[in-house]
């Protein structure tokens, strides 16, 4: 029987007396339909490998049309023809899934749990999840050098040239796992080239701190926003760690705050001496009941880029800055104006030991930071002091 349009296939039925029949499709060999009595049909592709033979199920009769069966059944009988049943082709997408990119990441990160400080797991994970993408589907030993360099240049293109050079090293480490791991025999990401990046140098000056610090009191900024903002001056941390602090990592005594080593970026406990403005803005705070001491209960304070913006509408430095240039002003200041000593500052920003120091030192400075920190306090406030004199003047 020659099958002529989906509507004249779904009036087929099986005869009086019959739970099932196969009719054939004389226009495709190997190409028909189940019926059952039941009413449910299928069409259905019989193939054949050598002395092999099968019978694989495409789709209900009521849910495909004709065309869409008949495409279907080619495919089959074109693995056949290369000597591949269906069943095996299944298998080989499923292992090909399951090989590809995507999974392979996920894998990846699932290993290095617990290796990383939360912060730079975030960042991989970023950079390997969000924008390398288009390659998730891709199996590594098919990505070229070419495929990586162009994913690069968008990345470049979007979101700039820092990033671009930390995405790529990201990739280049996560092939070097797969080669170790047996997945990949070359590093397509080797040789790559890199953006040519420019170090940032800002350190705001004194009257620019003083200016800053004392735009916070404007009423855009709620309690919360300020505290926070100011708690970031005071003691030179990442945005990202005062808006993720959370209330058991402050002292009972309010006195220290004690990051634990799975939360900190240089792979080791930091513990940092609340000096007396910071104390005294975590002493303001309610946190009974609350995980983070700022933001929200669960998820902290994480609008940073809008509390940016409301900066910029009210302070309007001749410089563009970041809130990460706050960092570097304290250590510049804490080097040339407070005789602070660069390993009590590295301390205080959270880097990590170097050389012998990292195998010798055990030091954690508690002292020597309370008193560089209750000395940088003491800049901010004098600066703040010199701007309301001007301005009374």
């Amino acid at each position: 029987m020659k099958f002529t349009s989906t509507s004249a296939v779904r009036k087929l039925r099986t005869p009086e007396g019959r739970t099932e029949i196969m009719i054939w499709d004389d226009s495709m060999p190997g190409f028909g339909v189940r019926l059952r009595a039941s009413g449910a049909s299928s069409y259905i592709c019989q193939w054949q490998i050598g002395s092999r033979q099968g019978r694989e199920t495409i789709g209900r009769i009521s849910v495909l049309d004709l065309d869409t069966a008949r495409e279907k059944a080619r495919h089959i009988l074109g693995l056949a023809q290369t000597g591949k049943s269906p069943k095996q082709a299944r298998l080989d997408e499923e292992r090909r899934i399951s090989q590809a990119l995507g999974p392979l990441i996920n894998r990846y990160l699932e290993a290095m749990e617990g290796r990383w400080a939360s912060k730079y797991r975030s960042d991989i994970e970023r950079y390997l999840r969000v924008y390398f993408k288009r390659l998730h589907g891709m199996s590594p030993t098919d990505i070229t050098r070419a495929d990586v360099s162009a994913e690069l240049a968008t990345i470049e293109r979007d979101s700039g040239k820092t990033c671009r050079n930390r995405s790529r090293a990201a990739l280049s480490t996560f092939f070097n796992w797969l080669i170790a791991e047996g997945v990949l025999e070359h590093n397509p990401a080797e040789k790559t080239a890199k953006a040519q990046e420019v170090p940032r140098d800002r350190a705001l000056s004194a009257a620019e701190i003083a200016k800053l610090w004392t735009a916070l009191d404007a009423d855009v900024f709620s309690q919360d926003e300020r505290d926070a903002l100011r708690l970031m001056i005071l003691t030179a941390q990442r945005a990202g760690q005062i808006g993720n602090l959370r209330v058991s990592e402050i002292g009972d005594d309010r006195l220290t705050w004690d990051r634990a080593r799975a939360k900190n970026k240089a792979l080791g406990r930091h513990v940092l001496p609340l000096a007396p403005m910071a104390k005294a803005i975590i002493d303001s705070r309610t946190v009974k009941d609350r995980t983070f001491v700022f933001g929200y209960h669960d998820l902290g304070l994480t609008n940073w880029t809008r509390l940016k913006q409301r900066i910029d509408d009210i302070v309007r430095f001749n410089e563009p800055w970041v809130f990460h240039d706050l960092r570097r002003t304290a250590k510049t200041i804490m080097s040339e104006h407070l005789d602070v000593p660069g390993e009590v500052s590295e301390s205080i920003l959270n880097h990590g030991k170097r050389g012998m120091d990292q195998v010798y030192n055990s030091a954690v400075y508690i002292r020597q930071k309370l008193e560089a920190l209750t000395k940088w306090e003491g800049y901010i406030m004098s600066a703040v002091d010199a701007q309301d004199t001007r301005q009374a003047a």
